[in-house]
């Protein structure tokens, strides 16, 4: 041992028993091997006589004030910058944050619990520097881990895309706000699932209490999941689940380091399991999963699901690590050109994919990346809604020609009655009828149905593209994005256009009964237009709502 190693020790040695000496005055009484100990600091963390009245001097009501010795203690034990010490104060941490939260909303004084709370916390600041802990995660472009696809689609984006932040950079914090409460518990129990493999039994028990007094809700109609086959039972436990005493808000920034604790408490004593360790966290596990179908938290229920899932998977015994081995033939279907891979059920799968599948079988989930023959052919699978748009569409293709082709035809009377008279002069002492291109409503109106049958034009030629998959114009993201814009603008332009119209005949055309009747004529067929043309956009609308919330 070097002089340096000797020292630490000798430092670590005479702080440890300081500690000792001053927890003594502290508690009624100590045990007595503490003095004499070589290890002082393993005692202090494992020996169960000391930590059953530390525990129940922290539970105690007066307990958590800011004059609280035993809290002074932990404080003064933890900045001493010895990590065999801050192991002891950790120890007892689940208790100093359970008792906390319960007592907060009473609006006692807790100076004492937030003192310890906040020297943990500041303890992870200065250690993390302010960065973030993050993972990087693996480019799901690639068909695998193992392998680089020949073809580099995104290799214009960013690698930052494929880091994962688990817990966000810290700032410094002086007091204990209610809007911080929640970061800086998380972060201490961040810490204690980094030293969770040196911590006592009893501590995890102990957090396992907690976390049953928090989530407030009774997981006991879970005990079999993931048999799910009693849906009326788990209705009426939700129904009968009354809000308990404890019970505190779980954002997920103080849920995520508690499922990570659970975890371990779960799966990482698979060779010396504690049976009642376990039971504890399962029990924990199914109350937490509980609060998390009572708030329609989807990240909490997806990852309390998968760890139930994964004790289910671990107690049936199965090596999901062997890969099964199935007969597997590829055949060639005469005459259609499809690949068919008959396949046997697997008897032994990975937890993803038993996961994925159901144990009672059932239909594959459709893939965005599948790709059949058939699709490329009118069929009756095609949905009904792309069928709907293409009716809609050359309706209004219809309608907004004939609106225009109304007018039009007034215009070429009008240049055939110039002809016949001669002269200007002889026109003007003719019959007082004028074609649409002397009125300006009417030529706007002409004009806004003109670009109707041209847009109505493009859009018809588009989705037949599509359904014959042939993608010769532009993608659906941005297809489906400007639909939306110009389906509202077409309607607009329709419905001012109608309206001036309407004016226009009831005003200005009275002495031209020709006129009058196309113009008739064109706003009606320019009213139908706007009619489907707005049942169009409502697809439009319905299509991109979909896209953004799949």
């Amino acid at each position: 041992m070097s002089t340096e190693q000797k020292v630490s020790w000798s430092d670590s040695f005479s702080q440890a028993q300081t500690a000792i000496q001053s927890l003594s005055t502290i508690l009624p009484s100590i045990p007595s091997h503490l003095s004499s100990s070589d290890t002082p600091s393993l005692d202090l963390l494992t020996d169960v006589e000391l930590a059953t009245q530390v525990s129940d001097h922290l539970r105690q009501p007066d307990s958590g004030a800011g004059d609280n010795q035993l809290c002074r203690w932990l404080y003064d034990t933890f900045n001493t910058s010895k990590v065999d010490l801050q192991l002891v104060v950790l120890r007892f941490l689940p208790i100093i944050a359970g008792t906390y939260l319960s007592r907060v909303p009473l609006r006692k004084p807790l100076a004492g619990f937030e003192a310890v709370l906040l020297t943990i916390y500041a303890h992870e600041t200065t250690a993390r520097n302010g960065q973030a802990i993050t993972i990087n995660l693996p480019d799901l472009s690639h068909p695998s881990i193992y392998h680089e696809s020949k073809q580099q689609p995104h290799k214009q984006t960013s690698t930052d895309l494929n880091l994962a932040v688990i817990s966000p950079g810290l700032e410094p914090q002086g007091t204990i706000r209610s809007t911080k409460r929640a970061r800086i518990i998380g972060v201490g129990l961040e810490l204690y699932n980094s030293k969770i493999v040196d911590m006592p039994v009893q501590s995890k028990l102990d957090f396992c209490e907690f976390c049953v007094i928090w989530a407030g809700q009774n997981g006991e109609f879970f005990k079999n999941f993931p048999n799910e086959n009693n849906q009326i039972e788990k209705g009426k436990a939700d129904e009968t689940n009354e809000k308990q005493e404890g019970r505190i808000l779980l954002p997920w920034e103080m849920l995520q380091p508690i499922i990570r604790i659970l975890s371990h408490c779960l799966m990482g004593t698979y060779k010396n399991k504690n049976n009642e360790l376990h039971e504890a966290a399962c029990r924990a596990c199914r109350s937490l999963y509980a609060r998390a179908l009572h708030d329609i938290n989807p990240k909490a229920i997806l990852a309390i699901g998968s760890l139930l899932k994964l004790v289910n998977f671990r107690e049936t015994g199965v090596d999901h690590t062997e890969l099964p081995v199935t007969n597997r033939r590829v055949e060639m279907k005469e005459g259609s050109g499809i690949l068919v891979i008959p396949q046997q059920r697997l008897a032994a799968v990975s937890p993803s994919a038993a996961f994925l599948s159901p144990a009672t079988g059932g239909a594959p989930t459709p893939s965005p990346f599948s790709f059949s023959v058939a699709s490329s052919r009118w069929s009756s699978s095609r949905p009904s809604i792309h069928v709907c748009t293409l009716v809609l569409r050359a309706m209004v293709l219809v309608f907004s020609f004939a609106s225009s082709l109304a007018l039009a035809v007034t215009m070429s009377d009008n240049n055939q009655r110039k002809i016949s008279y001669g002269s200007q002069s002889d026109y003007n002492q003719g019959e007082n009828k004028h074609g649409f291109q002397d009125y300006t409503e009417l030529i706007y109106s002409f004009l806004v149905t003109t670009l109707a049958f041209v847009y109505s034009l493009y859009q018809l030629f588009k989705g037949i593209s599509d359904i014959s998959c042939k993608r010769i114009l532009i993608s659906d993201k941005i297809s489906d994005y400007i639909s939306f814009i110009l389906d509202q603008l077409a309607c607009y332009l329709l419905v001012s256009s109608s309206s001036v119209t309407a004016v226009t005949i009831q005003q200005q055309l009275n002495g031209n009964a020709s006129l009058k009747k196309a113009a008739i004529v064109s706003v009606s067929m320019s009213v139908a237009a706007l009619l489907t043309a707005a049942a169009s956009a409502i697809l439009s609308g319905y299509k991109l709502s979909k896209r953004i919330m799949w």
